[in-house]
């Protein structure tokens, strides 16, 4: 074989490595997933940030779990694979801290509660009415928005006197495991009111329900966290994600759907 024989073959043989080299690196990158456990209230927002990370990060693919706070963080615990978690109260974040399973925990956003009402609850003129409500759904106290949903019964006791919260919980028929749920109870008609967040009042659902803001005094702010789950092996994926949802371009996504800015 001749000396250019050779060489075109050991140009032939570098070329082939290269485009297997690069060809397996798409692949695995193709082959990436995000996974994110997020408190449910954040499902359409979140979606929308993932969205906007995946035309930064292309071949990513993000994935997310939706659920209660209390329900991810268990999840996590009994070893449930994961890169982010975001929490809609403080409580499960620490504890997802102190348990080793998260790090560097950092507020992703703020929320509101407000009383909503089905159409068909016509003697329900203003908040002080909702103790008229006949069935009534909230979130279980053991969620962070049915502990928000607690906290707000009790200041609304000082405006409206202290039966107010015995009068609303006698007319209580459901007690749910996220604020989705809670929502979808009063949107279908099987209940005549709930106390949910600011954010799921939706374009949809203002066409379903009324709405009766409760006085700032008497409110909460829900606030979120969001970490990166340790040990996942998309560590760097996770930052990238979690760093877009703090960024400006991140925070005016979330406000658009109703969240409170961090400060």
């Amino acid at each position: 074989m001749s000396l250019k024989s050779n060489k075109l073959v050991v140009v032939l043989f570098v070329s082939l490595l290269i485009w297997y080299f690069f060809a397996d690196y798409a692949k695995d990158r193709e082959q990436r997933t995000l996974t994110i456990f997020a408190a449910s209230s954040l499902t359409e927002g979140l979606q929308e940030v993932a969205r906007t990370f995946k035309k930064d990060h292309p071949g990513i693919k993000v994935q997310f779990n939706f659920a209660g706070s209390q329900v991810l963080l268990h999840q996590l615990d009994e070893g449930a694979s994961a890169g982010v978690f975001v929490s809609a109260d403080k409580r499960y974040i620490d504890q997802a801290v102190e348990k080793n399973l998260v790090e560097n925990p950092r507020l992703i956003a703020r929320n509101r509660l407000v009383a909503i009402t089905a159409m068909d609850q016509a003697g329900v003129r203003s908040l002080a009415d909702f103790v008229k409500v006949n069935r009534i759904a909230l979130a279980n106290p053991s969620v962070p928005v049915g502990r928000y949903t607690d906290e707000v019964i009790n200041k609304l006791c000082r405006l409206y006197g202290p039966g107010f919260k015995s009068q609303i919980y006698k007319n209580v028929v459901s007690w749910e495991s996220d604020v989705k749920q809670v929502v979808q109870k009063v949107a279908f008609g099987e209940v005549g009111g709930a106390i949910v967040y600011v954010s799921d009042i939706n374009k949809g659902l203002k066409e379903k329900v009324r709405t009766f803001a409760i006085p700032e005094a008497n409110n909460v702010v829900a606030q979120y966290y969001i970490a990166q789950v340790k040990g996942t092996a998309n560590g760097q994926d996770a930052i990238d994600f979690i760093d877009l949802a703090l960024s400006p371009r991140g925070q005016k996504i979330l406000q658009r759907f109703g969240f409170l800015p961090t400060r």
